[in-house]
């Protein structure tokens, strides 16, 4: 569970309290910044969930598949958003 950020970056879905990424993601596009415990929390949580998914996965198309970025957060965003308008154009 999910126990880091301040309750501004929480909703609640089926009952349970989990992130809102929309939000956190605004966030960071801000620049605004978390702290170092709550950086641990996240990378603890997706460890977590990493290790437990199977290195390969069987998916159906359409499907987008973008490279190594790198670590450059704006660039990931970005594609997001690419992906996100393709689909609203009906591309």
């Amino acid at each position: 569970m999910f126990i880091f950020l301040t309750p501004y970056f929480y909703l609640l879905l089926d009952g349970r309290r989990v992130p809102d990424i929309d939000r956190l993601r605004k966030h960071l596009l801000r620049e605004g910044r978390i702290n170092k415990s709550e950086l641990i929390e996240i990378i603890n949580e997706a460890t977590k969930i990493l290790k437990n998914e199977p290195n390969v996965m069987r998916i159906k198309e359409p499907v987008i598949i973008v490279g190594d970025i790198h670590g450059q957060y704006y660039d990931m965003i970005h594609m997001f958003e690419k992906v996100v308008d393709q689909r609203n154009l009906g591309v």
